[in-house]
């Protein structure tokens, strides 16, 4: 029997997705728990087009190590890892469509009826750039998740920060000519770290 190979590498980082991994996606149905399937408005009888990626199978056939790999960009292993992350800890998680514009992630308890918008930004190494409009109006009471990946051979464990627009605000750091970018430091955010209990907490 063939073992199947793990996401998540010995050093911790997402390794790269195979065509037969894709193969063995399944529907959201049969992943997700019921409290979040019910949240979605998703039931049995409803055929989901976008099925929900899990581990490969043990019946998954090896792909010969000359085939050529598709690459994951940090932006979506960083989400992976903070929805993984928030799974783990009991939240409802959810990523958003690929299309969807200002969030990445949908995020609530499963004792509550809603799910809130969740920003998720993502590097191998800091700072993280950001943009200046995500810091203004509405989008200040948005919560963004910044994720820490570190580098492709390295050893040292996902680091999240967690923290509301608003209160990190006065820290983005905007170099000459940049209008409507800047960027974030750790300095900034290193009193957020692991701070989960901001994403279901009220304004």
């Amino acid at each position: 029997m063939r073992t199947r190979k793990p996401l998540i590498d010995k050093e911790g980082e997402v390794r790269e997705l195979l065509l037969e991994d894709i193969k063995q996606f399944r529907p959201a149905r049969e992943v997700l728990s019921p409290s979040l399937l019910a949240k979605l408005g998703i039931t049995n009888s409803q055929e989901q087009s976008a099925p929900i990626p899990v581990a490969p199978s043990e019946k998954a056939q090896a792909i010969p190590s000359k085939q050529r790999k598709s690459g994951i960009p940090t932006g979506n292993a960083g989400e992976y890892f903070a929805m993984g992350e928030l799974l783990k800890r009991g939240f409802d998680a959810q990523l958003a469509d690929r299309n969807t514009k200002d969030y990445d992630l949908l995020v609530g308890l499963p004792e509550e009826p809603k799910l809130r918008k969740v920003q998720v930004k993502s590097v191998r190494s800091q700072p993280w750039y950001i943009k200046v409009s995500d810091f203004e109006g509405s989008e200040l009471n948005r919560v963004t998740i910044y994720v820490l990946i570190g580098s492709e051979r390295g050893t040292r464990p996902v680091r999240y920060f967690i923290a509301r627009n608003r209160d990190v605000a006065g820290q983005v750091q905007r170099p000459s000519g940049w209008a409507k970018s800047g960027f974030m430091s750790i300095k900034a955010l290193e009193k957020y770290e692991n701070r989960w209990d901001l994403i279901t907490s009220e304004v």
